[in-house]
């Protein structure tokens, strides 16, 4: 069950990552919260607990190798999502959640484009 994102939430991890700056976990946070999309929808794309990925984002823990290749396709897709202009999402959790698999389908075409041309010349 989302709690939604809290009024402090990016403050709590602005701090973390000036705290810890090397620290994927609150980086991803940032990320996430700029687009307006909930730990624990973090939390069902990753498999991870909605608490560890609050832990993750105020640098309370760091991200362990089991959700690695995860958080480092979900950062690559938000950190995309910045440069690109998607964020913040819009609407309710639902809405939000679609256009995120939007984009992902988006990105995911484009990323395996790039590689079918890197293949290709």
């Amino acid at each position: 069950m989302s709690r939604g994102l809290r009024a402090d939430t990016l403050d709590r991890v602005i701090q973390a990552r000036e705290q810890k700056p090397l620290s994927l976990g609150p980086f991803l946070g940032e990320l996430a919260v700029r687009a307006n999309i909930t730990a624990s929808t973090i939390a069902d794309i990753v498999g991870a607990h909605e608490q560890t990925v609050f832990r993750w984002f105020f640098g309370q823990g760091e991200v362990q190798p089991i959700w690695g290749a995860k958080i480092a396709r979900l950062t690559a897709l938000l950190t995309w999502m910045h440069s690109t202009k998607r964020v913040p999402l819009e609407g309710s959790l639902r809405e939000r959640e679609t256009q995120l698999q939007q984009y992902a389908k988006e990105y995911t075409e484009i990323v395996n484009s790039s590689v079918r041309l890197k293949l290709d010349a």
